[in-house]
């Protein structure tokens, strides 16, 4: 459940308890929601494994998580605002959205240290005015972004350290933002962002590699044509 419904409720059960002056503990186990048709259905729309690696290049890709949540990178970044032009699903950003389900996955080739990374993710919301908002809020800051050199802190073994990412130009086709970053003293190692909508629901990808071109973009794009199916 979104956070900003959950705390409603909260709220609201506070400020009745308060009126009553009392209240009322009904034992039991609660039953778990079943998932809607369409929450289902973003299991449905994501990529296999088979795809993924066409679209990237890579023969080894392996999925390596595959979750219900949204991340959750916000240690990792000093300038909040361009948190979610850097990174997929993230809690912070979509914080005070109405969003009712989220699926994300990951996607690494660990036998050549990992040199494509990969994360494709569909975001369902209350109704597709929730979903179009984001996808304007998504083009307001990623925008806000473009030419920054943003210090992320980045971790190998117990060693933090901070490495320099500087984001490029927010490019907008239709209901398709794409936005490449690329990490300082890398050799060329970028990320490619891209984020659409359909109906109710958001799409997005994050793809990582040497040779970054529009495998982000050619993610969400087949993400969409499998929501219109």
């Amino acid at each position: 459940m979104p956070r900003t419904r959950a705390w409603c409720v909260i709220v609201a059960a506070a400020a009745l308890a308060g009126l009553t002056g009392c209240t009322s503990i009904v034992s039991g186990t609660a039953l778990k929601r079943a998932p809607s048709p369409e929450e289902n259905k973003l299991e449905q729309v994501m990529l296999p494994i088979e795809e993924l690696k066409a679209i990237v290049g890579a023969n080894n890709l392996m999925f390596t998580s595959k979750t219900a949540d949204m991340n959750n990178n916000f240690w990792k970044i000093r300038d909040e605002k361009c948190l979610g032009a850097l990174f997929p699903a993230e809690d912070l950003v979509y914080l005070f959205s109405y969003w009712d389900a989220v699926r994300t996955q990951v996607a690494q080739d660990p036998d050549s240290d990992h040199r494509h990374w990969v994360q494709q993710a569909a975001v369902l919301f209350a109704s597709e005015d929730d979903a179009r908002f984001t996808l304007e809020s998504s083009k307001k800051w990623w925008g806000k972004c473009a030419g920054s050199a943003i210090p992320l802190r980045e971790k190998l073994g117990d060693e933090t350290s901070d490495r320099i990412w500087h984001i490029g130009d927010l490019v907008v086709d239709d209901d398709l933002i794409t936005q490449t970053t690329t990490r300082s003293g890398s050799d060329g190692w970028a990320c490619q962002r891209a984020q659409s909508v359909v109906a109710a629901t958001s799409f997005d990808a994050k793809v990582c590699g040497y040779q970054i071109h529009d495998q982000a973009a050619t993610i969400v794009n087949k993400l969409v044509a499998n929501a219109h199916r």
